[in-house]
């Protein structure tokens, strides 16, 4: 049996060598493989061109555009700054979302902190907005309010009363004593409010934690 086994792939490859299976010709051609490669290395190429040139610089843009009688398009000082404000806007949306979709540690002590930043954010990015940005503002705020108006009561914000809620929006006081038993934040994430607000939350909390432990 020995001598079958060790003979019978190379009996196998001399008899089918010149063998191909119709439909299959692709996989048997070199050239082709060396044309593909080719091809993967051209386009590796035009991506690497593609990543030089998709951050244009302004002042070249409005250049191109103006040769192109395109002048409606260029951005100016004020375009710039709107786009600034707006990308700033969401940047703590961003944040916050990487946050919570952690894996390896719990993400409910971001749960209030997280609202509770972002909502103050908004409200100082609306004061310091330009008008095309103060709606935005507006409405970010309105949503959150809505979304969230149980956990902001807690902090005596002014919310409008949802009929309809799930999970109450968030009023669980689990909310509140979860940032406090986390070695990051304790009470720190509390220093934004007013003093005496925030003796009634942490009074909210202590109460909670009486409840809970």
């Amino acid at each position: 049996y020995r001598g079958v086994i060790y003979e019978t792939p190379c009996n196998n490859q001399a008899a089918f060598n010149n063998l191909v299976l119709p439909g299959f010709d692709e996989y048997f051609d070199d050239s082709i493989d060396d044309q593909s490669e080719l091809e993967t290395s051209d386009d590796d190429t035009d991506n690497d061109e593609c990543n030089k040139n998709q951050f244009i610089p302004f002042a070249v843009l409005n250049s191109i555009l103006t040769d192109l009688n395109k002048n409606c398009l260029s951005l100016n000082t004020k375009d710039r700054k709107t786009l600034e404000d707006f990308v700033s806007s969401f940047e703590l949306f961003n944040e916050a979302t990487i946050l919570t979709q952690g894996e390896s540690y719990a993400t409910i002590s971001l749960v209030a902190l997280t609202i509770l930043s972002i909502l103050i954010d908004l409200e100082h990015e609306r004061a310091a907005s330009n008008l095309s940005l103060v709606s935005l503002c507006e409405a970010l705020i309105s949503s959150i309010k809505a979304r969230s108006s149980g956990l902001l009561r807690h902090f005596e914000i002014d919310v409008r009363f949802a009929s309809y809620s799930m999970s109450e929006r968030f009023s669980d006081p689990i909310f509140l004593v979860t940032p406090v038993l986390d070695a990051r934040f304790k009470f720190l994430w509390l220093d934004n409010l007013q003093d005496t607000l925030k003796l009634r939350v942490i009074e909210k909390i202590h109460t909670a934690f009486v409840r809970f432990f």
